[in-house]
């Protein structure tokens, strides 16, 4: 009996042994500063991206190598091309991310550009001129070859339409109703078109190219 209870007791603390916690899954001191460290780091390292875009902190984006930030978006689904500070900024992050990226970069800057964030519903492009900024409309809207590689939708769908946009009988009907899908893509929330957030800033150094553009280009979204 005495053999038994002791067989059983030694079973008992046995099985104690195996459910009890191992120590090293379980987070030291060390351990867990280390980890406080690695959260704060991270996002101060998102904190000082986010001001270097908005103060065009080129030297801070041209050392970047963390890929994820140059794709995240803020509160307001501002991408860092949305909060860029001027043409300069944009066209480091642009470089930053076709050094990151490599051979997926065309894709990533084509899907930034065309990103609307979600107060207003506006790219980055439109976005800009709201605040008069006119430097980086030719980047962010019709962007030159060798600078972001990548056109916005809106100067695409201009593009295609502008030779059908005088043209009269049977073929003006399906050309005023792509004049009305442009007009649409390129509204914010508030209903305005792009032509008409440049108007709307007329008197900002630089917006009289923009509406020139527009008024050449795509009369209808005034």
């Amino acid at each position: 009996m005495k053999k038994f209870l002791s067989l059983v007791l030694v079973a008992l603390i046995v099985s104690a042994v195996q459910a009890a916690p191992s120590f090293s899954t379980i987070p030291t001191n060390s351990r867990r500063q280390e980890m406080v460290q690695r959260y704060v780091s991270k996002h101060s390292l998102e904190s000082r991206f986010w001001e270097a875009v908005d103060k065009g902190d080129i030297a801070f984006i041209d050392q970047l190598e963390d890929a994820v930030l140059l794709t995240k978006t803020d509160k307001f689904g501002n991408n860092c091309f949305h909060r860029a500070k001027n043409a300069a900024t944009v066209q480091a992050l642009s470089a930053a991310i076709r050094r990151i990226y490599k051979e997926q970069a065309p894709g990533i800057l084509h899907g930034l550009i065309n990103q609307k964030n979600k107060t207003m519903d506006e790219t980055p492009a439109q976005a800009h001129l709201s605040v008069g900024k006119t430097d980086t409309f030719a980047l962010l809207f019709a962007s030159e070859k060798g600078t972001l590689q990548a056109s916005s939708d809106l100067a695409v769908a201009i593009s295609k339409l502008r030779p059908t946009m005088h043209l009269t009988g049977p073929i003006a009907i399906s050309t005023t109703l792509e004049k009305e899908r442009v007009r649409s893509l390129s509204q914010d929330k508030a209903g305005r078109t792009i032509a008409q957030v440049a108007l709307a800033n007329a008197n900002q150094p630089g917006m009289d190219n923009v509406i020139r553009y527009f008024q050449a280009n795509a009369p209808y979204l005034f």
